[in-house]
């Protein structure tokens, strides 16, 4: 301790055994004396005037400024036992007491906040002044009782004057508390965290966690709304598991959301944003809580978190919902297709309309090429086709038109005639996209479409006969077509795409006069492309085929048409066999139908005979002209000779290069022509020997 912090005497006394110093009683010792003597009001205005006198000083951490602390606590403590709250509260923050102290007689705002192992530090001479009762409500009883016992009768507790006295005494009490928070929040230190923090509960609970949490008890008890918005907006450290039962039963559900938000407990925040929408929970502040869960969703990360709350949404707002969980739904792994097929079942249970759209999305969008969703797309079609084939009107105009075309000369298919000439609805649509569909996805149940359709094999002929063809039935397929629905130029396109009967200009059109452009990228037949030479001899073997079905087909009538087989003949002469062509021809045929396919190929053969005898040509002049180009080279080259020796013609000689500008004539020429052959099979040629003088 510093000497100058020791009280000075200008007056000292000697005697014989003592030594007297006449100094002036301190602070402490003066505001000591007026609490003995409760002059309350005199010792908090010697405190001012105290602290008026230090200034700037008491904020130090001298003994000063320790004394100062220690006078407004004890004027605080001597105002908090006598229910003068509002002195009280003005003292302790002065004096800057810890809140925990005045914190612990309001056992219902601290809650769990305390505990037995908490410590704090005192002033002994504060904590031999603390009030005995355990809480305010006692302090205000052991007042009401010292001031007004016995004179209220039959007691202080439910006499009528003493018990609203009471309640002006508690009031006050939570009036004072709530200004001693507040000040406590601004003298806060200005490196408070700048957000909600979770603190660890095995750790001693910080003095900041406490007055936020209690100051907002507070203001969600007292219905102080706004005040406990910005608290909330501001920065602040109150405990969630502490708070959260007080603001459920107060009803501060948007306060309970904010702080959902703000500590990222997303399921909590959305399991209350789900009860304000049900209308379980009341609350005018949250005025649109599907889309305040739509907006988190977007950016949650955890997929089960999205499917869960999106299939909740989607339950009461299909559109939304759905476009949520498709947005979403953008994993391509193939470990998504379990949830997938769970996501699509939840759907079809919950809403079966956005169950189809989201079928259609993993179809379409996705691609998705697993059969199950292929075959209950194609199922969900054509159940709704016969749904919309229940109103009399739809069934009666499909009908109609079915007989008009029969009944016409149009050169049309009959989907590019139901296509133009019907009036445009959903039932039309509908069919339509059953339709390509049907023609033009590979992963469906061929069996059980099938089957779905046989029932209504009379109306349904060109869905039945595109299954037909998908069976590889392609007799029946092709007779539906000339026979049911007298289709001959789809029978005949049904020969020549290889078993379809919607070219690709037919689904472009469909798609764009109906706007099912995302089916027709999907299930329209494209244009053909280049293909290899496996591939076409395997069509043009197919096209062969079918057309011969095709013929046996017109030949089969009732009234066998030989107008219609003789087009076919003309039109199929390229893909024809003349020989087995004459056989298939009955003897009752005039001679003039089958003249222009005889004529057709014939010259087909003769142009094939031809253009052979062309191409062979052509294949020996480049030979000779190979030939040509060959010799010069070999020319260049020189020659081998080999000479005979005299004395035994059988002993080999020496060999020798003759180069031809030197003109030396060797005695052989054998060698010559073996050397010559060898390079001119080497050349691709063969050439002969000119001997050389």
């Amino acid at each position: 301790m510093d000497v100058a912090s020791f009280p000075r005497s200008g007056v000292i006394l000697f005697g014989p055994n003592s030594l007297h110093a006449l100094v002036s009683s301190n602070i402490i010792n003066q505001v000591e004396a007026l609490l003995a003597s409760h002059k309350i009001p005199e010792a908090k205005a010697l405190a001012d005037q105290y602290k008026t006198k230090l200034g700037k000083k008491q904020y130090t951490e001298g003994e000063e400024a320790q004394e100062l602390q220690y006078v407004y606590q004890r004027i605080g403590m001597q105002c908090f036992a006598e229910t003068r709250f509002e002195e009280a509260g003005e003292c302790f923050l002065n004096g800057d007491l810890d809140p925990r102290v005045v914190l612990s007689f309001y056992p219902d705002l601290i809650g769990s906040l305390l505990s037995s192992e908490d410590s704090v530090t005192l002033y002994s001479g504060i904590e031999e002044c603390l009030p005995s009762e355990t809480s305010v409500e006692d302090i205000i009883a052991m007042n009401l009782v010292r001031n007004y016992s016995p004179y209220m009768s039959p007691n202080t507790r439910s006499a009528p004057p003493t018990t609203e006295l009471r309640t002006i005494y508690l009031a006050n009490a939570q009036t004072m508390l709530e200004k001693l928070l507040q000040g406590q929040r601004h003298k806060r230190h200005p490196q408070h965290p700048g957000k909600a923090q979770t603190k660890d509960k095995g750790k001693v609970l910080q003095v900041d966690i406490i007055t936020d949490t209690v100051l907002a008890k507070i203001y969600a008890l007292s219905e102080k709304t706004q005040a406990l918005y910005e608290l909330l907006q501001d920065r602040h450290d109150v405990d969630l598991a502490e708070v959260e039962p007080v603001l459920k039963s107060a009803g501060r559900n948007r306060a309970l959301c904010m702080i959902y938000k703000q500590g990222g407990h997303n399921e909590k925040l959305l399991e209350a944003w789900s009860l304000i929408a049900q209308g379980e929970w009341s609350e005018e502040d949250v005025t649109d809580p599907v889309g305040d869960m739509l907006e988190l969703l977007s950016r949650e990360k955890d997929r089960v978190l999205v499917q869960k709350w999106g299939l909740w949404i989607t339950e009461r707002d299909p559109e939304r919902g759905l476009k949520l969980l498709i947005s979403r739904d953008t994993g391509k792994r193939k470990d998504n297709r379990g949830s997938e097929a769970s996501l699509l079942q939840e759907l079809q249970e919950l809403n079966p309309a956005a169950g189809l759209k989201y079928l259609e999305h993993l179809v379409l969008q996705k691609r998705s090429v697993l059969p199950e969703f292929h075959t209950q797309l194609a199922l969900a079609c054509i159940d709704q086709v016969l749904e919309y084939l229940q109103d009399t009107a739809v069934s009666k105009l499909w009908r109609a038109k079915a007989s008009s075309y029969a009944s016409s000369t149009s050169e049309a298919t009959f989907v590019s005639y139901f296509l133009s000439t019907t009036p445009n609805s959903e039932s039309k649509h509908a069919r339509l996209k059953t339709i390509m569909l049907l023609q033009g996805s590979k992963f469906y149940d061929v069996q059980l479409i099938r089957e779905r359709l046989s029932p209504h094999s009379g109306i349904l002929r060109t869905e039945l006969a595109i299954v037909e063809g998908k069976l590889e039935n392609h007799k029946s397929s092709l007779s539906i077509l000339v026979h049911d629905i007298h289709d001959t130029v789809a029978a005949k396109a049904y020969c020549a795409l290889g078993g379809a009967i919607l070219p690709s200009r037919l689904t472009q059109a469909i798609g764009e006069q109906c706007g099912l452009q995302s089916w027709t990228s999907v299930f329209g037949l494209q244009p053909a492309t280049l293909k290899n030479a496996a591939t076409t001899t395997t069509d043009d073997a197919l096209k062969y085929t079918l057309t011969k079905i095709l013929l046996e087909v017109f030949m089969n009538e009732e009234k066998p048409s030989f107008e219609k087989a003789a087009q076919l003949l003309n039109a199929q002469a390229a893909h024809m066999d003349v020989i087995e062509a004459l056989t298939m021809i009955p003897d009752d045929w005039p001679l003039t139908l089958p003249v222009p396919f005889l004529a057709s190929s014939l010259r087909r053969v003769l142009h094939e005979r031809h253009e052979g005898q062309i191409v062979k040509a052509i294949a020996a002049a480049q030979n000779l002209k190979v030939s040509e180009d060959s010799w010069a080279v070999i020319r260049e080259q020189g020659y081998v000779v080999e000479e005979t020796d005299s004395d035994d013609e059988d002993k080999k000689g020496d060999m020798e290069y003759v180069n031809e500008k030197t003109m030396e004539a060797p005695t052989s020429t054998s060698a010559v022509d073996i050397e010559l052959s060898e390079k001119a099979s080497t050349l691709g040629g063969t050439y002969g020997v000119e001997s050389v003088p």
